[in-house]
């Protein structure tokens, strides 16, 4: 790295996405949404902060793999944070995140975007973790579907669900209680 890219990463790596004190942390929302432990929620914004750098420094439009794209997608929604402190601050310039026009296309497109990032991430900061980035060949597998292996309930009907069976079991054991 030059000294202007390390300035850059340094920049990117001592940012503080949530500014100020909270509660619920966007790393906590983040490993809350998808069910990951506190470790792998930490290497996934780790890898997501070399992944910004990549956007200013590669050279060459980048791609995050599946669990980085989940952690921009989320800082996209802390608004203050990604425009105004992180695009503004930190970034020499705003990164927008747009989606696919879908088809072959850009299909092809994106395939060669993801392996120019993971070379450009080698150069930069050696091999990355297969956990956090896969392979090009791995990154766009998708398991064909399986008909009628999973269907989807609402949330706010499971809350409701759970609400009721809740309240049943304190109608139970305040019955209990009293026999």
């Amino acid at each position: 790295m030059n000294q202007q890219q390390v300035a850059l990463w340094t920049k990117i790596h001592e940012f503080d996405i949530d500014g100020e004190p909270a509660s619920f942390t966007f790393a906590r929302r983040l490993a809350k949404e998808n069910a990951w432990s506190p470790e792998y929620t930490h290497q996934v914004i780790e890898e997501y902060r070399k992944f910004l750098f990549l956007c200013v420094a590669a050279g060459h439009p980048c791609l995050p793999s599946d669990e980085v794209d989940e952690a921009w997608r989320l800082h996209l929604l802390y608004a203050d944070s990604y425009w105004n402190r992180l695009c503004k601050e930190v970034l020499p310039k705003p990164l927008h995140h747009g989606p696919t026009k879908g088809g072959k296309p850009e299909s092809a497109k994106f395939q060669d975007w993801y392996a120019k990032t993971l070379q450009s991430y080698a150069k930069f900061f050696g091999e990355p973790p297969g956990a956090v980035w896969p392979a090009p060949e791995d990154r766009y597998r998708r398991p064909a579907p399986v008909e009628n292996q999973y269907f989807t309930i609402p949330k706010r009907l499971v809350n409701r669900v759970l609400g009721w069976i809740g309240a049943g079991a304190a109608i139970l054991t305040d019955g209990i209680g009293k026999g």
